[in-house]
């Protein structure tokens, strides 16, 4: 199982894989893109390791898109920029989804800090996912990632928060995460 101390050293390491690959597949570099693909997912297997039951299935979802995305580029089928964008895209609203499902869990079961770090990642996972769909942030949604972030950081310090504030950000992130699931469906 994935210790929460690494959470927020492994948080950015898929964004960092999905930048180097799509900087690679342009540049026609199709083995090095490949590479970047299957180190992602290598991270995804690492979240999916602690997921909980729910979130677990979008995020092997994700693995089996992201190693597919792989053979393809490895065997030089042609597949488009926009691919890799909304393929990642998922991969994020996956991670999202995972870690909000784990700060909602450890809430009844674990201590605040722990809370903090899934907090975190998953308004850091939803927001790249917006991006990488290339849509923009609208401000109600910025403002709660950037709420998200400051409540999660109070939590892994183990300042004093307010319940209901941990809680409303929390309805808050989810149903964006909901949101983003739904436009991913069409």
């Amino acid at each position: 199982m994935l210790n929460e101390y690494y959470l927020p050293v492994l948080m950015e390491e898929s964004e960092n894989c999905f930048h180097s690959a799509r900087e690679n597949f342009i540049k026609k570099e199709l083995k090095l893109a490949a590479e970047d693909f299957h180190k992602a997912s290598v991270y995804l297997r690492l979240q999916a390791g602690r997921a909980m039951e729910e979130g677990q299935e979008i995020l092997l979802d994700s693995i089996r898109e992201l190693d597919e995305l792989a053979a393809k580029i490895e065997k030089g089928t042609a597949i488009s920029v926009a691919e890799l964008d909304q393929a990642f895209s998922r991969a994020h609203q996956s991670l999202a989804q995972q870690h909000y499902l784990k700060a909602v869990k450890t809430k009844t079961v674990k201590g605040i800090d722990k809370i903090g770090y899934d907090l975190k990642a998953a308004a850091y996972h939803l927001e790249r996912a917006i991006i990488w769909r290339g849509n923009n942030i609208d401000s109600d949604v910025k403002k709660n990632i950037e709420t998200a972030c400051l409540i999660a950081e109070q939590l892994v310090n183990e300042k004093e928060t307010n319940t209901r504030e941990v809680n409303d950000i929390l309805d808050a992130i989810g149903k964006e995460i909901r949101k983003l699931e739904d436009k991913q469906k069409k």
